[in-house]
């Protein structure tokens, strides 16, 4: 009877710790947004004016995914390499096998510095953007609204 009171007791007090957290996570949020005039018609023209995608950006936005998903496995090769050593109790084949995964997974974060680094070099070089976000600018116009300038553009400014 005591261990059924006991298993009781836990429920209890892990129903009482997880509720307000799912109810936290989980509860409706209001969204506040207005409306003014053409607003999505606006945005769509602002878009229209970044220009047509080219093979460079689709290459560069390429490359910056392939980084994003190779750095995320390397987070995750560091979280197993760290949990196999620290679970390991002594035992010194899993202590070997924990640090070499560490060791490879920052030779990896080092390559994908190395290899960013040369992209945007080979980019520069032959003079491409590696992060075609960087080629536009934003121009206030007298009347409030604000136009994007690109490179190639006849108005985008000279250095």
């Amino acid at each position: 009877m005591s261990s059924l009171r006991l298993s009781i007791t836990k429920v209890l007090h892990v129903s009482v710790l997880t509720l307000p957290l799912f109810l936290f996570l989980f509860a409706p949020q209001p969204i506040f947004a207005e409306a003014s005039g053409d607003a999505v018609g606006a945005d769509l023209r602002q878009l229209q004016k970044l220009g047509p995608v080219t093979v460079q950006t689709i290459v560069a936005n390429g490359i910056r995914a392939l980084l994003g998903v190779a750095g995320a496995i390397a987070l995750l090769m560091f979280v197993y390499g760290g949990f196999l050593w620290m679970t390991a109790a002594g035992n010194d084949e899993r202590i070997k096998k924990g640090k070499n995964t560490l060791l490879w997974a920052s030779i990896g974060i080092v390559a994908m510095f190395l290899s960013y680094a040369g992209v945007r070099f080979v980019f520069s070089v032959i003079n491409m953007e590696a992060t075609p976000a960087q080629s536009c600018i934003n121009k206030n116009n007298p009347d409030g609204s604000i136009e994007i300038i690109c490179k190639g553009d006849p108005n985008y400014p000279k250095k």
